[in-house]
């Protein structure tokens, strides 16, 4: 089932400020997700978009890809997208955190 794009953006937007709020009481700087492995296989990403742009980018072969696992692939669907963005663990154990920021800096409302 696709999904509205505000509603997707909501999700990315929630998920990212839990993100941040984990990195801070953990004390990380940063967080990386590695590139699937180069084996892996790619989709296109958001193939059924057909604007001019997009038909552009696919014509210079610079369309974005997906995975088909784990968390390079985006599955389209809201009830999946929902689960995985606010039940499931952010340190899931693909995401690499590092770096410490310290505490001395001033506080957000994060």
């Amino acid at each position: 089932m696709a999904q509205p794009f505000p509603f997707k953006s909501e999700l990315t937007v929630d998920f990212v400020l839990r993100l941040l709020r984990h990195m801070r009481r953990h004390g990380h700087g940063s967080c990386t997700v590695p590139p699937p492995p180069p084996s892996a296989p790619r989709v296109p990403l958001a193939a059924y978009l057909r604007s001019g742009y997009w038909e552009r980018a696919r014509a210079k072969g610079v369309w974005p890809q997906a995975g088909t696992e784990g968390p390079w692939r985006d599955h389209q669907n809201v009830f999946r997208d929902w689960w995985m963005l606010t039940r499931q663990p952010v340190d899931d154990g693909v995401v690499t955190f590092s770096g410490g920021a310290g505490r001395g800096g001033p506080r957000s409302a994060l």
